[in-house]
């Protein structure tokens, strides 16, 4: 709900900065929870960035939206929900490079 409620804000011009600090971010729960057959992995449960952008591009017509996910680990949830949206930008800036448990390269 957080996320939504920030971009609502930011698109009805109620402020110009929005910041949501959730935990669990949610960037390894993909879709159904889980990632490419795995179990939810990092206690993610929701994807609160992935979630708020679809709803931006659902509710409010946002023809294009991006996601820059900033932690230690890839954000293999992330990318799974976003990765067939050509209008959707994911850029993941992690520690490790490689190829994450559920195949998706990072």
């Amino acid at each position: 709900g957080s996320a939504c409620r920030a971009v609502d804000i930011a698109i009805c011009n109620e402020n110009t900065n929005v910041f949501v600090c959730s935990r669990p971010p949610g960037h390894h729960a993909g879709r159904y929870g889980c990632t490419g057959g795995c179990l939810s992995t990092g206690f993610c449960l929701l994807n609160n960035a992935a979630i708020a952008a679809i709803y931006g591009r659902v509710r409010w017509g946002l023809e294009r939206v991006a996601v820059v996910d900033i932690d230690v680990h890839f954000g293999n949830g992330t990318a799974e929900l976003l990765r067939n949206d050509p209008n959707a930008f994911f850029a993941s800036v992690h520690m490790i490079y490689g190829e994450d448990n559920d195949g998706l390269k990072a």
